[in-house]
């Protein structure tokens, strides 16, 4: 095989290499960076449950001292009683809907990390296999340098030797 193609094989091999592990590399960062922002995501749902609770709460007492301000009864049943019920279960599905808000929005983050990292791995083996074919078609077709003669056309050929119609035995002279 000639310096040549040596040097071709080798080129090929690098840059498929280089290639392959870029595309790796990017999958892993990508997951890695996608399990922060999901981190991230959570703790903003956190903050933001919370807030909602706080201003639940809040609105909640501003009702209840209203009432109590103008003698209306909390105890039993009643329009006061039943609308600082609403005002909790209203907040508390408000929470819920905060968090399930932020929880799809974390398996989509999560999803799209895992995805480019299946990607990445894809790369990785789509770089090695191509650089194996790319090696297999450069050595497949090997010839031997011209310079250089097979062993059967070195050799001289035969001659003289066999006659017809001679007495001796085998022909041979």
């Amino acid at each position: 095989m000639a310096v040549g193609e040596i040097i071709t094989i080798i080129s090929l091999v690098v840059a498929a290499a280089v290639a392959a592990g870029t595309s790796y590399y990017a999958g892993v960062e990508s997951k890695k960076s996608s399990k922060r922002q999901a981190a991230m995501l959570e703790s903003d749902k956190q903050r933001r449950q919370k807030e909602r609770a706080l201003r639940t709460r809040r609105l909640a007492s501003g009702q209840k001292a209203s009432f109590l301000a103008s003698g209306i009864s909390l105890t039993g049943e009643g329009t006061a009683a039943t609308m600082l019920d609403e005002t909790f279960t209203f907040g508390k599905e408000e929470i819920e809907n905060i968090g399930e808000k932020y929880s799809k929005q974390q398996e989509a983050v999560l999803a799209k990390g895992r995805s480019d990292y299946n990607l990445g791995l894809v790369g990785l083996f789509t770089g090695v296999s191509t650089t194996a074919g790319m090696i297999a078609d450069k050595t497949s077709g090997w010839k031997a340098p011209k310079d250089v003669k097979a062993p059967s056309e070195t050799r001289k050929p035969v001659t003289g030797g066999v006659k017809t119609g001679t007495s001796s035995p085998g022909g041979l002279t």
